[in-house]
């Protein structure tokens, strides 16, 4: 073996290092993903807002309705999270 054959990287050294450099690349975007979410669409950071406050609370008014019940004819209507859901991740 000459000078030059052995100074060379080995396979495993090659893709380990590719290895690390694609799992710091993943890293970055996703940290630059989640810093943009928490950005609103004027350039400031949305407000928290407590979300014990932006639904009705009891007591609410006597309903009866013949079985099954429909939501549709509830009044508040009740959240089941169908346009409101936020997911997080």
């Amino acid at each position: 073996m000459d000078e030059h054959q052995r100074s060379a990287f080995s396979r495993r050294q090659v893709v380990g290092g590719v290895g690390i450099g694609m799992a710091v690349a993943g890293t970055k975007s996703a940290l630059a993903s989640e810093k943009d979410s928490r950005i609103s669409d004027n350039g400031s950071e949305a407000s928290m807002s407590d979300p014990r406050s932006k639904y009705p609370k009891p007591p609410f008014k006597r309903q009866t309705q013949p079985w099954p019940g429909l939501a549709l004819d509830m009044d508040p209507k009740p959240d089941h999270g169908e346009t409101s859901y936020r997911g997080s991740g």
